[in-house]
């Protein structure tokens, strides 16, 4: 058995190909089965440059002969002159190197193991714990430096007794910025949550403003809005910059993160305290249906049940109701127009003080019950 020969055969079987394919023949006017082409598989492929000359078995060198036919005419009617097409453009590699002296290099290498991951996660907590302890050591230097300001409730000044139950005014704190030199102060708002935390708003003074200056010309003026804490009066515990001068600030009655901002353009914004950038998280533009022409004098939160809801009035007269929703603020409807004898009172007399009685749907949609006093 063991000196049996046994004849192996290896076929080729081409699983993508179809078994039983037909044509139609027109001549027989009948299907035929369309036979199985096998393609060679080429297990090696040299694909050079060069062509080999060398052809037959014994050497003999292949020459390729010309072949003397007709010479070919110009078509005039396909024809082009080389002169009139656009010149070909060959690309062409150039290699660059930088001088090292040029430009400093720092060589790095280092290898990825556990402690260099661990390293690089402790490292972040690390700056913030200490970020946070210097945060305290800055209060407690100003609580020693500004420790006489505490006791102010048990301090008997001597110019009380020629001032009976009037008493006299000493100020506390003094507190300054050293980026608005030129600003003076158009607004303060305290946080009812935080008693220490209070918003100041800043609006740049304007040398060479023009009694012709437009919305374009309050827009040009910058400013700014400085949270502030008493116990930590040395530098503000955050600065946004603006655009345009800040003419009133208002922090949310029961939501303390949240404080409202009108602008001299006639914008409003409003920022959140917990937010780490320095963007507003709803801005108001002017491409919406109710919008402000002048500066915004003042803004009052609601008392509604939804609780960002506050209303902005402007020295051109309107009073304006906003809704702070999804990170938008979108401006819901005019509550009414400030009227003086049938005539808008664009430049009142200084210190009138004027009823404001709102429509009766209007009041009840923003559960408005009483009249507002509005000192012009």
């Amino acid at each position: 058995e063991l000196n049996e020969e046994f004849d192996m055969f290896l076929t080729c079987y081409n699983p993508y190909m179809s078994q039983n394919s037909v044509e139609f023949d027109v001549k027989t006017k009948s299907y035929k089965p369309i036979p199985e082409f096998r393609r060679p598989v080429f297990y090696y492929r040299n694909l050079g440059a060069s062509k080999p000359k060398m052809f037959g078995r014994y050497g003999v060198f292949y020459e390729v002969i010309p072949v003397n036919g007709e010479e070919k005419m110009k078509n005039k009617f396909n024809f082009r002159n080389v002169a009139s097409q656009t010149e070909a453009v060959n690309p062409k590699d150039q290699n660059e190197y930088i001088d090292p002296n040029l430009y400093p290099v720092l060589k790095f290498s280092s290898s990825v193991t556990k402690e260099a991951i661990l390293e690089a996660y402790l490292e972040d907590q690390f700056h913030e714990n200490c970020r946070k302890y210097l945060r305290l050591c800055e209060r407690m230097l100003d609580q020693n430096t500004t420790v006489a300001n505490l006791d102010y409730d048990y301090y008997d000044n001597p110019n009380d007794q020629f001032r009976p139950n009037v008493g006299s005014l000493l100020p506390l704190w003094k507190l300054s910025l050293k980026d608005t030199p030129r600003s003076p102060v158009t607004s303060l708002s305290w946080n009812t949550y935080y008693t220490d935390l209070f918003a100041i708003g800043f609006r740049e003074r304007r040398d060479d403003k023009n009694e012709d200056d437009d919305d374009l010309g309050l827009m040009r003026e910058k400013g700014c809005v400085c949270i502030l804490s008493l116990k930590g009066p040395s530098y503000p515990e955050k600065i946004y910059h603006c655009l345009c001068g800040v003419t009133s600030v208002a922090f949310h009655p029961s939501d303390p993160r949240l404080v409202a901002v009108g602008f001299a353009g006639g914008t409003l914004a409003i920022y959140d305290l917990m937010w780490m950038g320095t963007t507003p998280r709803g801005l108001d533009t002017k491409f919406k249906k109710c919008y402000h022409f002048d500066l915004v004098g003042d803004i009052k939160w609601l008392p509604d049940k939804f609780p960002q809801k506050f209303c902005s009035v402007s020295l051109d007269g309107k009073i304006i109701s906003w809704l702070f929703l999804l990170n938008d603020l979108f401006s819901e409807d005019t509550i009414t127009t400030l009227r003086l004898k049938d005539r808008s009172i664009e430049t009142p007399p200084k210190g009138m003080e004027m009823k404001l009685e709102p429509s009766k749907t209007i009041g009840e949609n923003l559960g408005l019950n009483s009249t507002f006093f509005f000192l012009v």
